[in-house]
């Protein structure tokens, strides 16, 4: 009977010491992120969101999605870190960038989630890039152009806010 019970707790050990050798890991890697670099990448989506207002105050709303775009097609927007700067930077320029009336017509609207949905893949898909890197910038543009910001500014510039229909690149 004693060799029974030392064999189930060789076996408990086996399959729970990588299991707790794996979650102290995680939660160390956690922890030793959450101190040192979550606040680095903080300063460095607020300093890249006053940078895409401060550019954007020159620039149309279809000027600020094409240079999105080219930068999420780019290396840095391949990255964690460039995807995040690169998403910040882009809601910043739509925020403080000239309205176009057309912007966002074809962009669905927030909540017709299928169609929503089948437009970031299909615009994702467009731009050749991979889904997850692509999913920040689609989601702000979906967000922007669904914002009462938005449909402000069109209203202070003269134009009456459109509704957003159809599936396909806002353009």
């Amino acid at each position: 009977m004693k060799s029974r019970s030392k064999s189930n707790k060789k076996t408990l050990f086996i399959i729970f010491g990588p299991l707790f050798v794996v979650a102290a890991a995680a939660v160390g890697g956690g922890y030793w992120f959450f101190k040192y670099k979550a606040p680095r990448l903080l300063d460095e989506e607020k300093a890249a969101y006053a940078q895409g207002l401060k550019e954007g105050a020159s620039m149309t709303e279809q000027a600020c999605y094409e240079r999105a775009v080219r930068v999420l097609k780019s290396p840095e927007g391949q990255s964690v870190f460039g995807n995040v700067r690169s998403s910040e930077a882009f809601k910043g320029c739509l925020q403080s960038s000239q309205p176009q009336k057309t912007f966002c017509e074809a962009v669905p609207r927030e909540e017709d989630v299928m169609a929503a949905i089948a437009w970031q893949l299909e615009t994702c898909a467009s731009f050749d890039v991979d889904e997850r890197y692509c999913r920040p910038t689609v989601t702000a543009l979906r967000k922007y152009c669904a914002s009462p910001a938005r449909a402000a500014k069109l209203r202070a510039a003269g134009g009456a806010a459109p509704t957003p229909v159809g599936v396909g690149a806002g353009k």
